[in-house]
C-alpha cells in the first residue's frame, strides 16, 4: 500500500526526508539497494504501522547536533532495525517494537565518532533469534557454487551463488570499480540468493561473492515480511516469483553474532549479466554492460557468467 498523504504529517515527513538523499552519492557507505529496499517497506506498511514509526523517526532529529552524515546513518538503521525486529517478532506491539529501537539509536548517537557508532550497531542488536544462530553454518561459502567450477564444467546444470546487484548508473563511478575497498565502508549490504531454481535478480549486472557465514545479519522474507534467519535453500523455497533478500555486513572486525568470529572481508568472485527476454536492451545499455563487466573482470581476475533470468521490472514470467 502506498503512504502518499498530504498536508504536513510526520507521515509524509518521513517518507519525504528518508527519500531525499539517503543512498546517495553524498552517503558513499550507505548501500543503495538496502535504502532502495526500505523505501519499498515503508510503502507497504499499514497507516497505522507508519504513523507510529514516523513518530519515533522524527524525535531522532534532535540527536544529529547538525551532523547530516550522522543524522542519515541513524535514521537508515532505526528504519532496518525495525523492520528486521518485526519480522523476527511479528506478535511484538509496533509502539514497543519502535521504542526499544528508538532508545537504542539515540544512544548510539551519544558516542563520539560515525566510526564508533558503525563498530557499536551490532553491539546492540541481537539480530538472530538464539534457536536459529545454527543456520549460520548454512552460509558458508563452500555451500555456494564456485564461478569458475560452473564455467569449466559445461555440464553443470545446477547452481547457487549470493549476488549483490549493481545498477547501471553506478558502472563508471571509482567506488564501483574498487568495490571490493567500498564494501568494508557499508555497515549493512544487499544480498540476494540465486540458483538454477530460482533465478531472480534486481538489476542487469550482479556481482558473485564470497561472504563469511559471520557476516550475514538476516534473511527477509517479502512475501510475509518475516527477518527470521533462514538457510539458503529455505529463502528460496519461501520466495515465490520474487527477489530473495539476505542483509550482510560489509565492514571489517565487527562482532555480529555470539560464539562467531568477527566479520571479514567480502570477495568478488564473479560477475553475472542476466539475459531476460522480457527486458530489451538498447545498444548503449548492452555496451555499458558489457564494458563495467570486463573491468571487474579484469580487476579481480574472475568469470563473467550469462544466466537467463527475470529482473524485477520484467513486465511478465512466461
Amino acid at each position: 500500500m502506498s503512504l502518499g498523504m498530504s498536508g504536513k504529517s510526520s507521515s509524509t515527513d518521513i517518507k519525504y526526508d528518508f527519500s531525499r538523499g539517503f543512498g546517495a552519492q553524498d552517503f558513499k557507505t550507505i548501500d543503495t539497494s538496502l535504502w532502495e529496499s526500505l523505501i519499498d517497506w515503508i510503502n507497504s506498511l499499514a497507516k497505522i504501522e507508519y504513523k507510529v514509526i514516523a513518530k519515533y523517526y522524527n524525535k531522532l532529529k534532535r540527536y544529529c547536533k547538525e551532523n547530516l552524515y550522522l543524522d542519515k546513518t541513524l535514521k537508515l538503521y532505526f528504519l532496518f532495525r525495525i523492520r528486521l525486529e518485526f519480522g523476527i517478532h511479528p506478535e511484538r506491539n509496533i509502539e514497543s517494537i519502535c521504542f526499544n529501537v528508538y532508545i537504542i539509536t539515540s544512544n548510539l548517537s551519544k558516542l563520539k565518532s560515525i566510526d564508533q557508532v558503525m563498530t557499536n550497531l551490532y553491539k546492540c542488536s541481537n539480530c538472530i533469534d538464539p534457536i536459529d544462530i545454527h543456520k549460520l553454518n548454512n552460509w558458508d561459502t563452500k555451500f555456494f557454487t564456485d564461478p569458475k567450477t560452473y564455467l569449466s564444467l559445461q555440464s553443470l546444470d545446477s547452481f547457487i551463488f549470493l549476488v549483490h546487484p549493481i545498477d547501471n548508473e553506478n558502472f563508471n563511478k571509482k567506488e564501483f570499480i574498487k568495490i571490493e575497498e567500498s564494501f568494508k565502508n557499508n555497515d549493512a549490504l544487499l544480498t540476494s540468493v540465486v540458483s538454477s531454481k530460482h533465478r531472480f535478480f534486481y538489476k542487469n549486472v550482479s556481482l558473485i561473492l564470497a561472504v563469511p557465514k559471520q557476516n550475514v545479519i538476516s534473511t527477509y522474507n517479502c512475501k510475509d515480511k518475516s527477518s527470521k534467519l533462514m538457510t539458503p535453500t529455505e529463502v528460496i523455497d519461501n520466495t515465490v516469483l520474487q527477489n530473495t533478500e539476505v542483509i550482510v555486513c560489509g565492514r571489517v572486525g565487527v562482532s555480529i553474532h555470539p560464539r562467531f568470529p568477527v566479520s571479514s572481508e567480502i570477495k568478488v568472485i564473479g560477475v553475472i549479466n542476466v539475459i531476460d527476454k522480457n527486458s530489451v536492451l538498447s545498444e548503449n545499455e548492452y555496451q555499458a554492460i558489457e564494458k563495467y563487466s570486463h573491468k571487474i573482470k579484469r580487476k579481480y581476475n574472475v568469470p563473467i557468467i550469462k544466466i537467463d533470468g527475470f529482473l524485477e521490472k520484467s513486465k511478465q514470467i512466461n
